[in-house]
C-alpha cells in the first residue's frame, strides 16, 4: 500500500527532513508515527499524500511512484487519500454539508450521489443533526469531526492524520479516535502522526519513531516510547554529570549557607533542563 525506499528529504539551504528512510505499510494497518517536534513526523505523512515530492529515493502508495507521476495522475491519487488537519481548515462561509461536499461538487459527482455520501460521513461520525450549522457554530470536537467527514466522504483507501487530537481535550480526543479505529476496522488504511502518549500506549497499534530525520523504532504492538531515552548511554552521561555538579556544589558552598538553600541551589541544576528534570523527578536523590 505504502512503501518508502532509501527516501531523503531535503529543503533549501540544506536543511534535510528527512534521511534514508525504509519503511513498509500493508493495506488496512493503524500506524502511529511519533517522535519530537522535528522529528520529520508532518514531512512524511506530506510525502504520502504528495503535497510533498523526496529529494532522493522513492515513495509508493498505491502501487504509484510519486515521483513518476505527471500532475494530473498526482490529482488522481490524492483521491485515494484523504487527509485530516489538526488546524481544521473548514470553509468559514458554509456549512458543515458543504465543507463536507466540496472535494466530491469538484469532480462533479452526481448531487443525489454527493447527499448519500455526505450524510454516510456525517452519520460515522455523529454529525448528521449538524449538517447545516456553520463552522463556527460547532465546539473545537465536533469541528474536528467534520474535518474527518471531509476526509472520509470520498471513501479513501489511505487517511492520513497529522496531529488531529492535538487541539482537543482528552474526552474529545477520544471520540476521535473511536471513530478512526472503526474506518480502519472498515478496511482503510490509517497513518496519524501525534504526540498523544496516552493514546498510542491504550491502542498497541503499529509505532514507528522518528528522530531527527529516522526510523529509530519500528514496533508491531508498540507504546510511545520516550521512557527509554532515560536509560540511554547520553542520559546515563547525563546524570554523571549532574551529580558532579552538585558535588561540586557542596564542595564549594560556604558551610554557613542554610541547608535548605543549599538543596535549592542543588536542584536548580535539573529543573533548568527537561531532560534533567524528568530524570529528576524519576530518580530523586539518587543522582546525587
Amino acid at each position: 500500500m505504502i512503501t518508502f525506499k532509501n527516501v531523503t528529504k531535503r529543503y533549501a539551504k540544506g536543511v534535510v527532513a528527512l534521511k534514508g528512510i525504509n519503511l513498509n505499510i500493508a493495506r488496512g494497518e493503524f500506524v502511529f508515527i511519533v517522535g519530537p517536534t522535528g522529528a520529520g513526523k508532518s514531512t512524511l505523512t506530506k510525502l504520502i499524500y504528495c503535497e510533498e515530492l523526496p529529494t532522493e529515493g522513492s515513495v509508493v502508495v498505491a502501487g504509484k511512484d510519486t515521483r513518476k507521476l505527471p500532475r494530473r495522475e498526482i490529482c488522481l491519487l490524492r483521491r485515494s487519500v484523504g487527509v485530516v488537519f489538526q488546524d481544521f481548515r473548514l470553509l468559514s462561509d458554509r456549512n458543515v454539508f458543504d465543507n463536507v461536499a466540496f472535494a466530491l461538487r469538484v469532480v462533479e459527482t452526481p448531487k443525489k450521489e454527493i447527499r448519500k455520501r455526505v450524510m454516510a460521513a456525517l452519520e460515522l461520525v455523529g454529525l448528521r443533526d449538524k449538517c447545516k450549522n456553520m463552522p463556527h457554530e460547532l465546539s473545537g470536537g465536533e469541528q474536528q469531526r467534520a474535518v474527518l467527514a471531509r476526509a472520509l466522504v470520498a471513501q479513501p483507501s489511505i487517511l492520513i492524520a497529522d496531529e488531529p487530537t492535538g487541539n482537543l481535550d482528552p474526552q474529545t480526543s477520544w471520540e476521535i479516535m473511536k471513530v478512526l479505529c472503526e474506518v480502519n476496522r472498515l478496511g482503510t488504511t490509517v497513518v496519524m502522526a501525534t504526540h498523544a502518549k496516552s493514546i498510542v500506549d491504550s491502542l498497541k497499534k503499529r509505532v514507528i519513531e522518528l528522530a531527527s530525520g529516522q526510523v529509530v523504532r519500528d514496533d508491531a504492538s508498540g507504546s510511545y516510547g520516550y521512557d527509554h531515552l532515560e536509560m540511554s548511554d547520553e542520559v546515563n552521561d547525563l546524570q554523571v554529570g549532574v551529580a558532579s555538579a552538585i558535588g561540586w556544589l557542596r564542595r564549594k558552598t560556604p558551610s554557613f549557607v542554610p541547608h535548605m538553600a543549599k538543596t535549592a541551589l542543588e536542584e536548580a541544576a535539573p529543573a533548568a533542563d527537561p531532560n534533567l528534570a524528568r530524570v529528576h523527578r524519576r530518580h530523586g536523590s539518587a543522582m546525587s
